[in-house]
């Protein structure tokens, strides 16, 4: 008699046992490394955009997008240019180079940066949306970009000292390896918390100064960062609706928030 050869049941149950553990296994590992893929391409456009920074100094006498070479602030009128199939650029009404988005359009102007550029591989699309110029609008927003930028909006007070213009004579290259430039943004919907793209329950990301040295901070508190000839110990990345913080004392707040979606914004109203 010819025997047959197969699988018994049993065996074919220990089989797909075993597969299912295996995917349990690596599935997390998986994940864990997609992640940890998508930080390092957020790290290379954190990177990017400090390089995007510097390439516009070296024609404007090391000030960064936004300031004019002699260091004043661009008028709105002066924010603007062209991108890929003669897209224009122009600045919101009220916009003047200290804002944020007029600061991103001068280097999507002039081609240092791209649309990739500027949304982190990490946004779940809730809230953000890759600027699409052939979309219908061709008008750059804040619900495009993924990054926080060093906030030039104004005097930035540690206890009772005003530090007046010193995150704005921070904007140009100083090559300081203690001077935030870019960052992830603040993911948070309202005052006064701190979560990202990354973490649901506290802030986590990526930061680049302005040496070019980029790092992924499990926290906003960076332990001394320097503005122009000022330095402030234990500095706070995000402002939190101009709030005081950490029992009411404001520490040093100087990247300004981006706006989550075209609704709601997180600090400076802009």
């Amino acid at each position: 008699m010819q025997r047959r050869n197969a699988f018994t049941l049993i065996e074919l149950l220990v089989v797909i046992s075993i597969i299912a553990l295996l995917i349990a296994i690596l599935l997390p590992a998986l994940g864990a490394a997609r992640k940890a893929a998508r930080q390092q391409q957020n790290t290379v456009n954190l990177r990017t955009l400090h390089q995007a920074a510097l390439i516009h100094g070296q024609d404007n006498k090391t000030w960064y997008p936004g300031y004019d070479s002699k260091g004043a602030v661009k008028h709105r009128d002066e924010i603007n240019g062209s991108y890929g199939s003669g897209i224009v650029f122009t600045a919101a009404p009220g916009h003047n180079g200290s804002y944020v988005v007029p600061r991103y359009i001068e280097m999507m102007a002039s081609g240092i940066l791209t649309e990739d550029h500027i949304f982190s591989p990490g946004e779940n699309g809730e809230g953000k949306a890759v600027w699409s110029p052939a979309g219908g609008d061709p008008n750059l927003r804040h619900i495009n970009i993924s990054y926080a930028v060093l906030d030039l909006g104004g005097s930035i007070s540690v206890s009772d000292q005003v530090l007046g213009n010193s995150a704005a004579q921070a904007w140009r290259d100083d090559v300081s390896s203690q001077t935030p430039v870019f960052s992830d943004r603040n993911a948070a919907v309202s005052s006064g918390e701190s979560f990202s793209i990354w973490n649901a329950d506290q802030w986590e990301g990526g930061v680049v100064y302005n040496d070019g040295h980029a790092e992924f901070r499990k926290d906003t508190v960076v332990e001394t960062t320097r503005l122009g000839n000022t330095s402030i110990q234990d500095d706070e990345l995000f402002d939190f609706a101009n709030a005081g913080i950490n029992g009411g004392e404001a520490r040093g707040e100087h990247v300004r928030m981006i706006k989550r979606n075209a609704n709601e914004t997180v600090g400076f109203e802009y």
